[in-house]
């Protein structure tokens, strides 16, 4: 009876079933990986939690999460969807800029981890906001390519009746506002705040838009756009001798890319222990560790749970 139950269930979802089974066999991995990985997290080593809380803790994300999914499905229609999407793009905007400006309001505030402010913090829950920029600005964008193609932006169309605003009519005009600014202004904030995380999503939303029809050509004006705006950020701020980018890790890419202090140099001159040499040992830790892993992992690497520079990670 449970078993005919379940199957019920399973047979009564909406949608593709191969879809559905990609993302339950996602969340099965995704939570085995993540154990693997954090077997050293600093509550285990200083004896506060034990690999069985961690466990529990991880079922309890899981749970949240597709509690979540379920309610979405449920809860909600394409249309409300549709809605929804069409604001996605402002909340990303707003969400980043907390973190770019740092700001605090009430019980929502931005916070950083080992000095990169990639979270908000409302009322000591941790949201990480470039994972929901990620999904927000992949529902904005197939809502903007949808709205190109049936030529059936509202406002646009209102604006475009005015004399010095007929230029709206045009659907390259259209591309830009609705498209390609929208796609460079959050690559731009996220790196401001990480340069991985800025490539990993601006290649979602170069995706995004090729998969709703959009041709290569097309995504090459916007791509040389923000090589120039990178290019002119990076000379302005060498010109102002690094106050403009300072604190940001665009400033870090770019640092890195020019090597900047021999930091090697100084770990085996200055003298250990020092503040100079704990200085630059904390410089060189991290892209070292991850030097080693790559090098150890190759390009398949380990496997889950057979990480070595996870011992790490924790206690950098």
């Amino acid at each position: 009876m449970a078993k005919s139950r379940i199957w019920n269930f399973f047979d009564g979802l909406k949608g593709d079933k191969v879809i559905w089974i990609i993302t339950l066999t996602l969340i099965l991995i995704s939570g085995v990986c993540i154990f693997s990985s954090t077997s050293l997290e600093k509550e285990v080593l200083n004896g506060s939690k034990t690999r069985i809380d961690m466990v529990l803790d991880l079922m309890k994300t899981i749970c949240l999460g597709i509690v979540a999914l379920l309610i979405c499905y449920n809860c909600f229609n394409t249309k409300a969807y549709r809605i929804i999407s069409q604001f996605c793009y402002a909340a990303s905007i707003i969400l980043l800029l907390f973190l770019v400006f740092h700001l605090k309001i009430g019980p929502v505030r931005a916070s950083s981890i080992n000095g990169a402010w990639r979270t908000i913090s409302v009322g000591g829950l941790q949201i990480h906001v470039y994972e929901i920029v990620k999904v927000a600005m992949v529902m904005y964008l197939a809502w903007a390519v949808d709205e190109i193609k049936k030529g059936s932006f509202f406002m646009a169309k209102r604006l475009s009746k005015l004399k010095h605003l007929n230029w709206l009519k045009s659907e390259f005009a259209q591309k830009a506002i609705y498209i390609y600014f929208p796609m460079l202004s959050i690559v731009l904030l996220i790196a401001m705040g990480s340069g991985s995380s800025a490539v990993f999503i601006g290649m979602i939303m170069f995706a995004t838009v090729l998969i709703g029809g959009l041709s290569i050509k097309e995504l090459i004006l916007p791509g040389f756009a923000l090589v120039g705006i990178v290019t002119a950020l990076v000379l302005i701020n060498k010109s102002m001798d690094g106050s403009l980018l300072e604190n940001t890790r665009l400033n870090t890419w770019v640092s890195r890319l020019q090597g900047g202090e021999n930091w090697e140099k100084i770990v085996k001159e200055a003298k250990p222990n020092s503040i100079e040499w704990q200085t630059a040992l904390d410089k060189i830790r991290q892209p070292y560790s991850a030097k080693i892993a790559i090098k150890q992992g190759g390009i398949f690497g380990k496997g889950p749970g057979q990480s070595t520079q996870r011992y790490i990670v924790p206690v950098m």
